[in-house]
């Protein structure tokens, strides 16, 4: 149980340092790419320091019914599962209305919008954040799947695509994209089959954005989606 507790002590941290620039109970919380905040229209990223070896910036994006608290994460090169999950283990202990990400993705299949949701993903990785010890409090031992990527968030973006996300190893292998595709992938990536996995574990809304380019033609979208998806309660 050591370790389990020293995951524990991690989350706790990150709430602790997150308190500060708004994260309240009830709010929603908004994970970002590093290399695309800009693309989102965020001002205001107002904390830059590091939490057990996961850099942090936090600051403010307004939506119609007040502001909210984006953080981005910027973790090593090849971060385990739990490690990966940790903005939604923090958005649960902080009691967040629901945990938004907006990630970049790569294409398996020819022809698609450069904006699109998660819908369901297949984890291609070999890992999974609920490994070890459970905690009663957080979650069931084995979580109901079926609505990863809540359906209600979903619903505020009818007008973007659905896609099937592969979650994949790291380094990327070019035959892992191949069989991700073959098991009907739209697109393919890392870090975010390990939030819906434990945003479900949770109980926390989850609604993943996805980027094949965050270029002029795809940030008016991606901001304007995003906020939508914030605006949900």
């Amino acid at each position: 149980m050591v370790e389990a507790d020293r995951y524990r002590a991690r989350v706790e941290e990150w709430v602790r340092v997150l308190r500060p620039t708004g994260l309240r109970q009830g709010a929603p919380l908004l994970l970002v790419d590093p290399t695309i905040v800009d693309g989102l229209g965020a001002a205001e990223w107002m904390v830059d320091r590091v939490v057990s070896d996961v850099a942090l910036r936090s600051g403010r994006l307004r939506v119609d019914d007040g502001p909210v608290v984006p953080f981005v994460v910027a973790p090593d090169s090849a971060p385990d599962a739990r490690t990966v999950a940790l903005p939604a283990r923090t958005a649960a202990a902080a009691q967040a209305s629901s945990l938004v990400v907006v990630a970049r993705a790569r294409a398996l299949v020819p022809g698609l919008p450069v904006v699109g949701v998660a819908r369901d993903h297949v984890n291609l990785s070999g890992d999974n954040p609920l490994v070890g010890p459970n905690h009663a409090e957080w979650g069931v031992r084995f979580p109901d799947m079926s609505d990863p990527y809540t359906q209600s968030l979903r619903d505020a973006v009818p007008d973007v695509a659905g896609w099937v996300f592969a979650e994949l190893a790291f380094p990327m292998d070019p035959g892992d994209e191949a069989l991700a595709g073959r098991l009907g992938a739209d697109v393919c990536g890392r870090g975010i089959a390990p939030l819906a996995i434990v945003s479900a574990h949770s109980g926390l809304p989850f609604a993943a954005l996805l980027t094949l380019d965050d270029g002029p033609g795809a940030s008016p979208a991606l901001a304007r989606a995003a906020r939508r998806l914030l605006g949900v309660r």
